[in-house]
């Protein structure tokens, strides 16, 4: 596990994974669509984190001043197939750092299904046929 990537080099970062790196935190999705009960410390959320720090697609910024972000993270009927790779990276970011500060966010948005569906979003754009959509 190496160091955050900041925001700016993400789009390079993100080019250097292989399909076998994205398959370790895709490969999560059933069991994350299966859970029913997610508490603040389930073993699927730290394995998912686990994955997604490991793979470095949490990059630095201010999150706190992205009010989009929150907008799109607390919505349950956002539709997150319509973003770009980059920014389904960084909701995830935002969302793992804001239970930092909000206690148990991060298993509320387990609970009501938005990282399953920006997991899902984001094996979409990843394994699209147009690979400039990656990045």
């Amino acid at each position: 596990m190496g160091e955050m990537v900041e925001l700016e080099k993400l789009p390079q970062h993100l080019d250097t994974l292989s399909p076998r790196d994205w398959d370790r935190l895709f490969e999560l999705l059933p069991e994350i669509e299966r859970t029913q009960d997610f508490r603040e410390y389930a073993e699927i959320i730290s394995k998912t984190v686990g994955v997604i720090i490991d793979l470095r697609i949490n990059p630095v910024f201010d999150w706190m001043a992205w009010k989009e972000g929150e907008a799109m993270a607390t919505n349950r009927d956002y539709d997150y197939s319509q973003l770009d790779t980059i920014t389904l990276c960084k909701l995830l970011a935002a969302i793992i750092r804001a239970d930092r500060f909000t206690d148990g966010f991060l298993a509320d948005c387990f609970e009501r299904g938005v990282i399953a569906k920006i997991l899902r979003a984001l094996k979409n754009k990843v394994y699209s046929s147009d690979a400039s959509e990656v990045v």
